[in-house]
């Protein structure tokens, strides 16, 4: 077994074992099967400080983070785009990158100042792999209001 198997065992085992937990816990996970093309997302509310001093402000922010696997091409010389948007608002950001060759993955983070709320969050991206193949996929989901 080569180097390059044992990586596809050990990442698709490891895909199993957290759609087994997601399952178990009642919920349902936010890529699209075990071949990584669709990222983790994780969201969750903080507060950032603008200014110093007498003039600090608290501001709430939506922590978005995107992780990316590549489980079934080789993570070497690929390309990502990540666009993020909120449908009626003005809020978007754009990120390139690529994996990481020597983990497989490529983790992306945004952050979101005042989130506002009842919103949606849409995120657009594209994958391009050195030996043509590409992947691209709009995932929504609700925007965390988050206060302070």
């Amino acid at each position: 077994m080569t180097w390059r198997d044992w990586r596809t065992w050990r990442a698709l085992i490891a895909s199993l074992a957290v759609l087994i937990g997601l399952t178990a816990a009642g919920t349902s996970p936010a890529f699209a099967g075990i071949d990584g093309r669709d990222p983790w997302i994780d969201q969750h509310c903080g507060i950032d400080t603008v200014g110093s001093g007498k003039t600090a402000v608290a501001v709430p922010v939506d922590r978005l983070s995107l992780n990316f696997e590549s489980i079934d091409h080789d993570p070497a010389g690929s390309k990502i785009t990540v666009v993020y948007t909120i449908p009626g608002t003005g809020k978007y950001g754009t990120l390139f990158g690529q994996y990481d060759p020597a983990r497989a993955n490529a983790v992306f983070n945004y952050t979101i100042d005042y989130p506002p709320a009842d919103s949606t969050l849409s995120i657009s991206f594209e994958i391009a792999w050195p030996d043509g193949t590409s992947y691209s996929n709009t995932l929504t989901r609700p925007l965390l209001h988050c206060t302070r």
